[in-house]
């Protein structure tokens, strides 16, 4: 069986509204093998009114199956879109709610010498102010799309 990725689920759980999602996830009374994006949407939409909850929902899952939690099936020919869990759904939010609570490192920072190379990136956000962010030089397109769910899922 797949192992769970305890540093996504840490990275997951760390800020709202997964944080909270998690929590709803983790007290639920059963665990379900399937979760429908609907019934996400709806968790999401309660711990934030004004976030887009589909959207968020969608970013959830998609670090969820990610993190080897479960397997994001798109709905097709009627069926709807749902999350299929690997593993009981209460086991995997308490993980990550722990993991992030601990502020467990997974992963040891390389030696000076051995860090990626860097290269600096500015984007102009507003009229008046830059953006600057440092990305590796060899950035993988998984690494360019979990960044762009991160920018997604900021609080506004």
């Amino acid at each position: 069986m797949t192992e769970l990725d305890t540093e996504r689920l840490r990275d997951l759980a760390a800020s709202d509204p997964m944080r909270s999602v998690l929590e709803i996830i983790k007290n639920r009374q059963r665990g379900r093998a399937e979760t429908s994006i609907e019934k996400v949407e709806q968790w999401v939409t309660e711990v934030d009114a004004d976030a887009n909850g589909r959207r968020q929902a969608i970013v959830l899952l998609r670090e969820l199956e990610r993190a080897n939690a479960g397997r994001l099936i798109v709905g097709r020919g009627g069926k709807k879109t749902r999350f299929h869990w690997y593993f009981d759904m209460r086991e995997v939010a308490g993980r990550a709610l722990e993991s992030a609570a601990s502020g467990e490192t997974i992963a040891a920072k390389p030696p000076v010498g051995e860090r990626l190379s860097l290269k600096r990136v500015v984007f102009p956000l507003r009229k008046d102010q830059d953006l600057i962010i440092e990305v590796p030089i060899d950035l993988s397109a998984e690494e360019r799309d979990r960044l762009a769910d991160f920018i997604r899922i900021l609080p506004v």
